[in-house]
Order: C-alpha cells, then structure tokens, then sequence
C-alpha cells in the first residue's frame, strides 16, 4: 500500500490509515477490550465489506491485496498491515496467516494490544482478525493468541 515517491505509474493505493482519515470505505472501529472482524482488499471494497480497523483510534489495519488497484505494490503483498493512524503513517507490523504482533505500551496507561491475524481466505478475499487490550500486568509473555495446534 502507498505510494513510491519517484514512480508515478504503478498501480498502488493510499494505506489503510489514509483511508481511514479520509473516510473512504467502510471500517471496523475498536474501542472495547476485544474487537474482532473481516477485511478485504481495497479492490474488493464495492462488496460492502469491511476495508480497515480503526484500532483505538492509534493504529490503522488493512489487508494488503495483491489485486487491482494494489496489483503492482512491491510491498507486503497479501498481507495484514499495521500503521501508526496519523498523516504521516509507519508501519508497525506486517502479519500473514495465524501471526499476531503485539504492541506494549501503546497508549500512555501502560495497555498492550494483540493483533492476531487469522484465517486468510483466497476464496472470499478476506482476512479474519482478532485484537485484545489488556493490563501489562496480566501479559505474561508476547504470545497472547495461541495458533492451533495443526497450524505449528
């Protein structure tokens, strides 16, 4: 997602936090301790599923398709992307199927935030998602999520 600053002429679209600043596309907002949805694609969007996650109002999560609009990105193709939701964006993870990033600290209160990326599926084009927020102090180490067992 985004654009390279000295190319003009690929096919790459805005990221998920510059859609979710700019109001484009549907998005999931989190604000409880658990939030959880779908996201497709930006090329999948006229579905009227959901595009983005507005996590906390801090991170932005989109779903890199290597598709359409997003056909020639040379970036994290087909993967989950978390960025900094702020104009000038950074990404904080890239996460491909059962991988979850953690993120200690991430507001001033001492809370972390777990984004599990579950279940890519390639017939519907969507990425299943899970995040939690929770007390450092109830985060015994970084593997918040666990993967099933026939996934290890």
């Amino acid at each position: 997602m985004g654009t390279f600053p000295l190319l003009d002429n690929g096919r790459r679209c805005y990221n998920s936090a510059h859609h979710i600043l700019m109001g484009w596309h549907r998005t999931v907002t989190c604000s409880g301790d658990w939030c959880s949805g779908a996201l497709v694609g930006v090329d999948d969007a006229w579905t009227d599923a959901n595009v983005n996650m507005n996590l906390y109002g801090r991170y932005s999560v989109g779903f890199n398709r290597q598709k359409g609009m997003h056909s020639d990105t040379s970036m994290f193709q087909n993967q989950v992307i978390i960025h900094t939701l702020n104009v000038e964006t950074h990404v904080v993870a890239s996460l491909s199927d059962w991988q979850q990033k953690v993120v200690h600290n991430f507001i001033t209160t001492g809370t972390t935030l777990a984004v599990l990326a579950h279940s890519l599926n390639w017939q519907t084009n969507s990425v299943s998602l899970y995040v939690t927020r929770r007390p450092l102090t109830e985060v015994s180490n970084f593997r918040i999520f666990e993967s099933p067992s026939w996934h290890k």
